[in-house]
């Protein structure tokens, strides 16, 4: 029989409003989704299930590919995939739906600048300032680039970085690796974020820097004067403590110091707030610090300290406590150490400088941090804020979520109304 056209047109209208209603369903769906993710509660469930199934991707899968390369490869794959997420909106939206976590109980200001998380990127990961605009989509608080040199250094050849997959540890021997300080400055004026941004600062790698003192002053006093002027940057840290750099550790000695603050103090100019923080040796002894301390008294334009740096004490108890077994024959006897081998080290040096100075000081903690707790050690120390590298190549890039929203729960069960108040808190109790 032929087809009535007038019940063909009712049907496919019909076929049309299904359709419609499932497309309206569906929007519904992902406007209540970002409406619950709005109330703090349900935002806080939702997180931490996507937290832990990161962590479970991550550990059973991507973590056991890249431990198969190179580390140094590794890290030259993420940047290049960082790179290319962080050039497009869809990218950087995408990256910060995957991984970020806020919360208002861990916002602070800090030297006149709001952090919105007590977690930075440290310095050493990207050395040449290319991820300015994909690091904030990872969850942290803050980035510190570099370290910078005033000269470009091409490193020490490779391999340059080995893992201790047993103790949880990095070495590294990068040696300073940057493209220099002119060619970044760009970097940093680009950057088009609202994120803090720090630039670390040091030596340039070589004898000539290494073997005079007024040359060594006048190159970190160059990297000074071509940051500090940058409004792509917002605090700047003297990196005195790298382990891989001729001669050692060339200015932690009281003159070589003095010299070197006395340098950067008379080119400040019209920038002389912002705030600079002196970055220190986890292997430095009391007596050491104490006469940096002096040092730096005398020197008002110091904001504070991150403690620490690289440990290269391989013949202490902590270290021989610290590397396990399967781990020994790794060690290529030279450069420095990260993550478990320094955070014990790392709170204690905070908790002295802290209990020493009074608190007059604003320290960051890094080294070590893997979870909420080891954060927390280092706030209750006395550290305003933290940095970490090691745990995202151990635990996966959504580490820095899980602390953060860690350190929430933390602070509610310890009764604190927001994280400044849990600072020092070691030290309030003895009161």
């Amino acid at each position: 029989p032929p087809t009535n056209p007038r019940k063909v047109s009712e049907s496919k209208k019909k076929k049309v409003t299904r359709k419609d209603m499932f497309l309206v369903g569906l929007l519904g769906f992902f406007v209540g989704l970002w409406i619950l993710t709005r109330v703090q509660m349900f935002y806080d469930l939702i997180v931490g299930l996507r937290n832990m199934y990161f962590s479970f991707v991550y550990k059973t899968v991507v973590k056991k590919i890249f431990f198969l390369m190179d580390p140094e490869t590794c890290h030259e794959i993420v940047l290049i995939g960082g790179g290319i997420m962080a050039s497009n909106p869809v990218g950087r939206f995408i990256s910060s739906a995957l991984f970020s976590y806020s919360h208002p109980m861990l916002q602070q200001k800090v030297a006149g600048i709001t952090f919105r998380n007590p977690i930075g990127l440290a310095a050493g990961f990207d050395k040449n300032a290319k991820l300015l605009k994909m690091i904030p989509c990872l969850g942290f608080g803050h980035e510190e680039a570099g370290s910078i040199t005033a000269r470009p250094y091409a490193g020490n050849p490779r391999p340059r970085v080995w893992r201790f997959p047993a103790s949880g540890g990095l070495v590294i021997f990068y040696g300073l690796m940057n493209n220099g300080v002119e060619a970044l400055k760009k970097n940093f004026v680009e950057r088009q974020t609202s994120n803090v941004v720090g630039a670390s600062i040091a030596a340039t790698n070589c004898a000539e820097v290494a073997g005079s003192l007024e040359v060594g002053v006048a190159d970190f006093v160059k990297s000074y004067e071509t940051l500090v002027d940058c409004a792509g940057v917002d605090y700047i840290t003297i990196n005195i403590s790298c382990p891989n750099s001729f001669g050692g550790l060339n200015f932690t000695s009281h003159e070589r110091l003095e010299k070197l603050l006395g340098g950067i103090d008379g080119v400040r100019g019209s920038h002389a707030k912002k705030p600079v923080w002196l970055k220190m040796s986890p292997d430095l002894t009391k007596d050491h610090l104490d006469d940096i301390l002096s040092v730096v008294s005398n020197f008002s334009f110091i904001t504070g300290f991150i403690s620490c740096n690289l440990t290269k004490n391989r013949d202490s108890e902590h270290w021989k406590a610290t590397i396990q077994k399967d781990d020994v024959s790794r060690d290529p006897g030279k450069g420095g150490v990260s993550g478990t081998f320094v955070h014990k080290l790392a709170v204690e040096q905070v908790r002295y400088i802290y209990s020493k100075t009074n608190g007059r000081y604003q320290l960051m903690g890094c080294g070590g941090i893997f979870n909420a707790e080891d954060c927390y050690d280092f706030i209750k120390a006395g550290a305003t804020m933290c940095q970490l590298i090691t745990a995202c190549i151990f635990e996966g890039p959504h580490v820095v979520s899980a602390v953060n929203h860690g350190l929430v729960k933390l602070l509610k069960r310890d009764g604190y109304k927001n994280l400044s108040e849990a600072v020092a808190a070691d030290f309030k109790k003895k009161e």
